[in-house]
């Protein structure tokens, strides 16, 4: 398999996941046991989104930036992205309180609030995978993004429900999030083609760079933060951090 195609499979399963996640609120509901499963699912990914942040696309980024200055652009890049979604969340729209299971969806503006935030990570995410030249290097992304795409979609799906939004718009703000990581991917893409072998490897370091600060912002502000704000299971989503870390972990002696 090519990494064309590779990219081409990485769209349809992330969208799809998307899709399919973030409209089941709609049909079945959520239940304790649910809520359980996503908590660990969650965490699991949370984990993920650490390791790959951390010890992917922030070496990537400072590796391949280095030719270009001897000042630390990724890591001021990955500040950059960090800094912009709290701002945007925490500041903002600084009335919004705790995130966790039971809160979201207290006022009918929350859903969209979130459905931005997840929106700029997840086009960021995308177009960090797009650029990406290898196959391996792609999986690595792939697989931090559908740990996380589901579970995120899930989360958004239940904020609209609880906050009362009629299902036509329900099923466009979900199929807008949905297609934002394949938009980054397309656009990722594009730029690893349109470009020569230099600027392509900057444009690469910079997508790195700032999925990186997403990612560290998603995994500990958004996901570890917001896990263990809800008491129960502490040890176990804890277990499941330390096994999505430990699987990033693995993937970088190949990486």
């Amino acid at each position: 398999m090519s990494v064309l195609e590779f990219k081409i499979l990485a769209v349809v399963v992330i969208f799809l996941i998307g899709v399919s996640s973030g409209l089941s609120p709609l049909r079945f509901g959520v239940s304790k046991g649910e809520q359980l499963l996503f908590s660990i699912g969650n965490s699991f990914a949370g984990g993920i989104f650490l390791g790959a942040g951390l010890l992917h696309l922030l070496p990537d980024g400072i590796e391949l930036l280095s030719s270009v200055s001897d000042y630390p652009l990724a890591l001021l890049l990955a500040a950059a992205s960090l800094g912009i979604l709290l701002f945007l969340e925490k500041v903002v729209f600084i009335e919004r309180e705790a995130r966790d299971l039971e809160n979201i969806g207290k006022s009918a503006f929350e859903p969209y609030l979130l459905a931005l935030i997840l929106s700029i990570h997840s086009f960021i995410a995308g177009a960090a995978l797009g650029i990406e030249r290898t196959i391996l290097a792609s999986t690595v992304l792939f697989i931090a993004i559908i740990a996380h795409k589901g579970g995120a979609a899930f989360a958004l799906g239940i904020s609209m429900v609880r906050a009362g939004i009629i299902k036509r718009r329900h099923i466009k703000v979900i199929l807008l999030f949905s297609i934002m990581t394949p938009l980054g991917i397309f656009l990722g893409s594009a730029l690893s083609r349109g470009f020569g072998s230099s600027t392509g490897q900057m444009l690469e370091g910079v997508f790195d760079s700032l999925a990186a600060g997403t990612f560290i912002y998603v995994a500990v502000l958004d996901i570890i933060e917001e896990e263990f704000s809800i008491p129960g299971n502490e040890l176990l989503k804890f277990l499941s951090i330390i096994v999505g870390l430990g699987l990033m972990a693995m993937l970088a002696i190949w990486t």
